[in-house]
């Protein structure tokens, strides 16, 4: 049977919330939880979640709240199963904090030949550490945010993981941008792709993109998938130049009211 673009990014996405968390299996779904990254949303999630009815939700809510509280941590984001209904959950969720967040759910239709601008080096985040690291504290510059602290130490951690492959931009001698594909068997993940505010808008996105799907192609992956949200228009003009094609959609609901 062909692998479904949101199967196949659902598995990407929920061994990329493993890297940093560990996974416990509840009734009606499996709990990540990071002990060492309480803030961040990519790492305290309740996956795979399948409730049928609105009777079962109350009683399932209350429990996933107290698995994440007995290890001093809250979970951030419910993401309901692939072609789970999401009827029985949302008016839960939604008077408890969440707020559901759609995505457009793309795969690669065609390997473009995407250029590689004058004067711009896309080359390995592993080998140019100084400047990945430089292009996170651009990225996670906010003191007022408590967060991204532990942004930047996911951000490192991931790229340890031998299944992540990351590129830095570099332009005149300075990190522009950042991109990664992370690696789930026969399936790819693009993600992380971001470009520091003053380079935006110059191809440098579309060549990191580039080098990520030469990869992915050389690696003979059966899918190579990522998502963008509905409403963002900019997003979806890219990676639909980069030879991306929308081929079904996902929710999640995230916390965004404590």
């Amino acid at each position: 049977m062909p692998t479904t673009t949101v199967s196949a990014l659902l598995r990407a996405e929920q061994a990329y919330v493993a890297q940093l968390a560990d996974a416990e299996s509840l009734d009606h779904g499996i709990a990540f939880v990071a002990r060492r990254f309480k803030s961040l949303d990519d790492a305290n999630q309740f996956r795979e979640v399948v409730i049928a009815t609105s009777d079962e939700i109350r009683a399932v809510f209350m429990a996933v709240e107290d698995h994440f509280s007995k290890q001093g941590a809250c979970c951030r984001v419910w993401a309901p199963a692939a072609d789970a209904p999401i009827d029985a959950i949302d008016s839960c969720l939604r008077q408890n904090g969440f707020t559901p967040r759609h995505f457009h759910a793309l795969r690669v239709g065609d390997w473009l030949d995407l250029p590689t601008p004058d004067g711009l080096r896309v080359l390995p985040a592993r080998a140019m550490r100084k400047a990945f690291d430089a292009v996170l504290l651009r990225r996670f510059n906010d003191p007022a945010n408590p967060a991204n602290p532990e942004r930047i130490a996911a951000a490192i951690e991931r790229l340890n993981d031998p299944r992540t492959d990351a590129w830095v931009a570099v332009r005149d001698g300075h990190a522009a941008g950042y991109c990664t594909l992370f690696q789930v068997g026969d399936v790819a993940r693009l993600s992380d792709v971001y470009v520091v505010d003053e380079s935006r808008r110059t191809g440098i996105a579309t060549a990191m993109i580039g080098h990520a799907l030469r990869l992915a192609r050389r690696l003979m992956f059966r899918v190579v998938a990522t998502r963008a949200p509905i409403d963002d228009a900019a997003a979806a003009a890219l990676l639909a130049r980069c030879g991306f094609t929308a081929d079904g959609a996902v929710t999640e609901f995230v916390r965004t009211r404590e």
